[in-house]
């Protein structure tokens, strides 16, 4: 049994790098997934791959403001009842990178990643 077994994980992010690194390694260690990215497939690929590996998740995927502000606070609402009922866990967050960078192409995402 994993140190996760039995235990939800919400990780945004999730489509490459350390973000999907994370959820790669939650998942093998039990929990159950909920994954985000802003492209829909890399988020799907990420599951696909944690899926073939033995594990279990789903992604979830919306645009900018919906996936980096109002979706975290969503998921944080309904995640946190499973959490407590299993006896615990931890609400990952990654990307906040952005959110002190200057660029213009990625205003909208960067004001809601320091909203975060």
């Amino acid at each position: 049994m994993g140190r996760l077994q039995g235990k939800v994980a919400i990780i945004t992010g999730a489509g490459s790098g350390i973000g999907e690194a994370t959820a790669r390694r939650f998942a093998a260690e039990g929990a159950y997934l909920l994954v985000q990215s802003r492209q829909t497939s890399k988020a799907e690929a990420t599951v696909a791959a944690i899926r073939d590996a033995g594990g279990t998740g789903a992604a979830i995927w919306d645009r900018t403001l919906s996936v980096n502000l109002l979706a975290l606070a969503l998921m944080r609402k309904y995640a946190i009842p499973h959490m407590v009922a299993g006896g615990g866990g931890s609400i990952l967050f990654s990307g906040f990178g952005r959110s002190s960078q200057r660029d213009m192409l990625y205003t909208a995402y960067a004001a809601v990643k320091a909203g975060q």
